[in-house]
This record gives structure tokens, C-alpha cells and sequence, in this order.
């Protein structure tokens, strides 16, 4: 881990044959941010049929430092990657649907650049979850 801030960096072509120092290389600032990790998630249930918001409640509320990486932000219900929005608290994403005759608790993660998922400080009380429920019609 490193401190959140600026840190200046020098980018290059590996495969060039030029020499080092020829021009080929380019200065960049890289931001470091903080270390963030996902709470809870609020609501915790619903319908099968999806559509629900859930809130992904992060520690802290809202990351600095983390740039461009924000806009890629993505929830993963289960295996199905879905979008993220910022929101006071945390992350906001909509919960997809899921086969009506089931009533299944799908593991809710939290990722910034659409892969990489966030530490769940949650895991040792059963972790981040959504519980489906069939309708009662």
C-alpha cells in the first residue's frame, strides 16, 4: 500500500531500440488513493424480479484520490457485473433479476475499475449479500 497523494512517474516503450534518454520516454503523474473497503449493503432483500437500488456502504464514504477510476465503478451481484453511481454513503446499483422460482442470497462485491473487487471488511458476519425473495402473488 501506498500513502494516498501524487507521484511523479517516467513512461516508456520496453520494446524500443532507442537508447534510454532518446526521447522516448514520457512524464506522467500517477494519484495514488485511499484504501477503501465495502461495509454493508442496504437493502438487504427483494424480489426476484430485481429493479431494487442497494447502497454499498464504503469506508471512507467517498474515496479521494481514486481519478478516472471512479467512472468504471461496478457492482457484482452474484457473477452478473452491473453499474455503480456514486452516491453519499458509498456506491449505489440496481440489482439484476433472477430465475422467479428461486429464493437465493447472491454475494454483492464493489469494484472501481470493473474487475478488481473492493476488501469486505463484512466477511466475518456473513459478508455482503442480497437475498431474493419470490414474489407472493
Amino acid at each position: 500500500a501506498h500513502a494516498p497523494g501524487l507521484v511523479a512517474v517516467e513512461v516508456g516503450d520496453a520494446s524500443s531500440a532507442a537508447p534510454p534518454g532518446s526521447g522516448d520516454i514520457a512524464a506522467a503523474t500517477f494519484a495514488f488513493g485511499e484504501d477503501v473497503a465495502a461495509l454493508s449493503v442496504t437493502p438487504r432483500r427483494g424480489s426476484t424480479e430485481g429493479g431494487v437500488a442497494v447502497t454499498v456502504l464504503t469506508h471512507p464514504a467517498l474515496p479521494r484520490g481514486a481519478g478516472g477510476a471512479m467512472t468504471q465503478s461496478s457492482c457484482h451481484i452474484g457473477a452478473v457485473k452491473v453499474s455503480a453511481r456514486r452516491v453519499a454513503s458509498g456506491f449505489e446499483c440496481v440489482v439484476p433479476a433472477v430465475d422467479p422460482a428461486s429464493w437465493v442470497t447472491k454475494p454483492v462485491s464493489l469494484s472501481f475499475n470493473g474487475e478488481d473487487r473492493l476488501a469486505d471488511v463484512a466477511s466475518a458476519s456473513g459478508g455482503l449479500d442480497f437475498e431474493y425473495l419470490p414474489d407472493l402473488a
